[in-house]
């Protein structure tokens, strides 16, 4: 499984805040219904029906990598409209792809209903693993195109994707990820791509850390963007004492700056092993960013680093819940994990291990500025723990104190389930478990609810994945109201 999570909010104006208190509080998900496959289709591919992005309620774009009976890897789009879901398409393949391409959607972006881009890799004919982009017009995909890269990438041997995308408007994202140069031993470099009306332009490389290893073996994995070319992305580098650094790189009026390596807490290891998986912006300038570090104690602990007014601060120990162990070993999926409402006033979800060794889901709250302790998520009734593979995956919070979380559980069984769970008036409510399509039983090691959006308090949108009466993994869709 995989997972994020939440958020608070206010007590003036009591008449009408009661009032959508009382509808947040008796929001109700439908059951889960089941994502339809092309004809020949089998199951989701290890179970990654996981990518999600809405524009608006009820106006979302899902996809996910499928097996046919012969074996062969395909994708599909799925689109909400207006609150309906429709079946599955298979998303085609660049002209010069192999027949066997496997093409594999890492990010998403809706800047409009019914406009959506998605990019991630392929495969060509000639054996190349290079990056793709694909658009939406009126929920209809064009054919994916290659993204050409920069100039010291190699003719032939390539390996680059793009990770995460972010659209200001329809024809117009920005997108970030990696590729090998064509040295004789290939170094991992960070590249950025952008679509300017309509058209991809070739990506080009961003500058490291001075302090950046040789091969500094960078990953980008999260994007985030206010407006077109004012953008963030976060992820990690090596630098050249072989330490694994956080890493963020701002984008100002379409020029990208320097990356910057983030200053760890106090209380950090040398060898801090810091790595950032989740991001999000409110506005320009103002972002959160979490992942983990290694403390000079040797523990795993959940780190926080806000952006104020376009200056990033020193990152924060995330406070584990008061059941933690010595040695939380605070992990992030990687999804979706932190949402804002507005700045200082975020949720974040994940998984940590408490006193017995258990693992358990976790949800951290900023209220006006300042982290609070994270909380155990409460389980359903008759549930044993969250599990290796549970936790929380996905956060959403498009309003103070009214958040929701997507998560993962073990039951009385030892099977895993999927589980939403309702934060009101800032409270986190006991996770509700995801009524499954019929006869399905349960959600696998590899299935759960990986994608969750929030565009009000209300409206909702939820993708997932579940092991069906034979060995495969099957996509799931819920909406809310």
């Amino acid at each position: 499984m995989k997972r994020r999570l939440w958020v608070l909010l206010p007590l003036s104006l009591v008449g009408a805040l009661v009032s959508s208190l009382a509808v947040a509080a008796t929001l109700s998900w439908t059951n889960a219904k089941i994502v339809t496959l092309p004809v020949g289709g089998t199951g989701f591919y290890q179970g990654q029906f996981s990518t999600l992005a809405c524009a608006r309620g009820g106006n979302c774009v899902a996809s996910g990598p499928y097996l046919t009976q012969n074996g062969v890897v395909h994708t599909v789009t799925v689109s909400e409209i207006n609150g309906a879901w429709r079946g599955a398409a298979v998303l085609g393949s660049p002209t010069n792809a192999a027949t066997n391409a496997g093409l594999s959607v890492y990010g998403a972006s809706c800047p409009a209903p019914g406009s959506c881009a998605l990019v991630g890799n392929y495969q060509t004919a000639a054996g190349n693993v290079v990056p793709f982009a694909a658009s939406s017009s009126a929920n209809h995909w064009s054919t994916p195109v290659a993204i050409a890269l920069p100039s010291d990438a190699p003719a032939s041997e390539s390996n680059a994707l793009l990770r995460a995308v972010a659209c200001a408007s329809a024809g117009n994202c920005d997108a970030v990820g990696t590729y090998l140069d064509g040295a004789a031993a290939p170094h991992t470099l960070a590249l950025a791509a952008r679509e300017v009306s309509g058209t991809w332009q070739r990506a080009t490389p961003l500058t490291l850390p001075s302090d950046a290893n040789v091969n500094s073996l960078v990953s980008l994995t999260q994007l985030s963007c206010s407006s077109a070319g004012n953008c963030v992305a976060t992820g990690s580098y090596v630098n050249h004492d072989n330490v694994t650094q956080a890493l963020v790189v701002n984008e100002i009026n379409g020029t990208w700056q320097h990356g910057q390596a983030l200053a760890l807490p106090g209380n950090a290891s040398a060898y801090a092993g810091a790595a950032l998986s989740g991001l999000t912006c409110t506005s320009a300038g103002n972002c959160v960013s979490v992942g983990v570090y290694n403390t000079v104690a040797g523990t795993v602990e959940g780190l926080v680093v806000n952006e104020v007014n376009g200056t990033w601060q020193r990152g924060r120990e995330l406070v584990a819940p008061v059941d933690a162990a010595a040695n939380p070993q605070i992990f992030f999926y990687g999804f979706s994990e932190v949402s804002c409402a507005s700045a200082g006033n975020c949720a974040v979800g994940g998984q940590y291990r408490d006193q017995r060794g258990d693992y358990q889901g976790l949800l951290v709250n900023e209220v006006n500025g300042t982290w609070q302790r994270a909380s155990s998520v409460a389980l359903p009734a008759g549930a044993t723990q969250a599990g290796k593979n549970g936790g929380v995956v996905a956060v959403t919070c498009p309003v103070k104190g009214s958040c929701r979380a997507g998560a993962a559980y073990l039951d009385a069984n030892g099977n895993y389930q999927a589980m939403t769970v309702t934060q009101t008036n800032g409270t986190w409510l006991r996770g509700t478990r995801v009524t499954l399509p019929a006869g399905a039983t349960n959600v696998g090691v590899a299935g759960g609810l990986y994608g969750l959006v929030c565009t009000t308090s209300t409206t909702c949108s939820a993708i997932g994945s579940y092991l069906d009466q034979a060995t495969n993994y099957q996509g799931f869709t819920l909406t809310a109201p």
